[in-house]
């Protein structure tokens, strides 16, 4: 069997490889639990907004329903044609709030964000996603609750 000896210059060589290998597979082991932190992070805010996606549809129900009332009305009832346009207004800018929340994270958002931002900043940027999307919900519910009031308050 033959022996291979190495002199003290080669072995402390060694050493740096296997210490450098072990880093780098230490590194990449960490990188790996961090990004699927942010993956799990990432789809439970998609979760949510998939579940406070369907109110689009109640809102342009809504506002159908609210803009056929609006014609239906006596021009001098100003009071209640001021009614109806606050509550289209706001069932418009919680549409509008709800597109641009999308808009701002559809697609390949986590794979940019994991790209360009630290794991701390990705984490931040999702919490802070999170209260955005939990904000247009707020505004989405209660400007679906203030027509609901004012379709059903009128005589059929």
């Amino acid at each position: 069997m033959n022996m291979i000896f190495l002199n003290p210059k080669q072995i402390k060589n060694l050493k740096k490889l296997i210490w450098g290998l072990l880093m780098i597979v230490s590194i990449n082991a960490c990188s790996k639990q961090k990004q699927a932190v942010e993956t799990e992070a990432f789809q439970a805010m998609m979760k949510l907004q998939d579940e406070i996606r369907p109110q689009m549809s109640d809102i342009n129900r809504l506002t159908l329903q609210l803009e056929k009332l609006e014609t239906s009305v006596d021009s001098s009832d100003r009071q209640l044609l001021g009614e109806i346009d606050l509550a289209i207004r706001a069932l418009e800018k919680a549409d509008q709030g709800m597109m641009a929340w999308i808009n701002m994270n559809s697609g390949n958002k986590l794979e940019i964000l994991q790209s360009e931002k630290s794991h701390q900043e990705i984490m931040q940027y999702l919490e802070e996603e999170q209260q955005n999307l939990q904000k247009v919900n707020t505004l989405m519910l209660s400007s679906i609750e203030q027509a609901k009031k004012l379709v059903q308050s009128m005589p059929e």
